[in-house]
C-alpha cells in the first residue's frame, strides 16, 4: 500500500466515516499488527484480543487521526502497549493460579495438619519474599519461574542481555534463600528454592 493510497483510505474513514475504507485499512495492517501482538503476548487468543482492541481504538479515535504524523508507527506502538497491558492482566491471574498450584502441590506431599500449617506459612513467606525483590528482578523472576519463559525470551522481551537476566535470577534466588534462612517464623529451613 503506497503512502498516498494509505492517506486517501485514512481520510475516507476519518472524515467520511467510510467503513469500507476502514476495512481496507484493517485488512492491510492486520497481519503485521497480529505478529507484533503475538510476539509480545506469546498467545494467539490474547493477540487477537489486542489486535481487535487496537483497531477498535483507531476507529473510535478516527476523527483525531489527522494529528498523527506516522500512522504506522502509531499503530505499531499502540499494539505493543496494548500487548504489554494485556500481559500484566494475564500475569496477575496466572500469579494467583501459580500460588494455588504451589499450595496444592505442597498439600499433596504433606499429611499431618501441623505440616500443612507449616507449608501455608512457607508459601505466604515465599510470596512475600518474591514481592520484596526490586521491580526489575521481580519481573524477571516471575517471567522465568511463573510464566516458564527461557532466559533468552525474557532478554528479548525486556531488551536486555541474557547475562543480565541470569544475574537478576541469581540475585533473586539468593535473596529469597537468605530471607528463608534468616526467618525466625519459619519452622522449615531446609526447603530448596531453585
Amino acid at each position: 500500500m503506497t503512502e498516498e493510497y494509505l492517506s486517501e483510505i485514512i481520510k475516507k474513514f476519518e472524515i467520511e466515516d467510510d467503513e469500507s475504507a476502514f476495512e481496507i485499512f484493517y485488512n492491510a495492517f492486520f497481519p503485521r499488527i497480529f505478529d507484533i501482538a503475538k510476539y509480545y503476548t506469546k498467545s494467539t487468543l490474547l493477540a487477537e484480543e489486542v489486535v481487535n482492541d487496537t483497531f477498535l481504538n483507531i476507529w473510535k479515535k478516527r476523527k483525531s487521526l489527522k494529528t498523527v504524523k506516522n500512522i504506522k508507527g502509531y499503530l505499531f506502538t499502540s499494539t505493543k502497549n496494548k500487548s504489554l497491558d494485556a500481559l500484566k492482566k494475564v500475569n496477575k491471574r496466572e500469579h494467583l493460579l501459580y500460588i494455588d498450584q504451589v499450595e496444592h502441590e505442597l498439600r499433596a506431599y504433606i499429611s499431618r495438619p501441623d505440616e500443612i500449617m507449616c507449608s501455608q506459612e512457607f508459601l505466604e513467606f515465599y510470596v512475600k519474599s518474591v514481592d520484596a525483590l526490586d521491580t526489575k528482578t521481580k519481573l524477571i523472576f516471575k517471567l522465568v519461574k511463573q510464566d516458564m519463559m527461557k532466559y533468552a525470551e525474557v532478554a528479548e522481551l525486556l531488551q536486555l542481555s541474557v547475562k543480565t537476566v541470569e544475574n537478576h535470577m541469581c540475585k533473586a534466588l539468593k535473596q529469597i534463600r537468605e530471607r528463608i534462612k534468616n526467618s525466625e517464623k519459619l519452622p522449615v529451613k531446609n526447603i530448596n528454592i531453585n
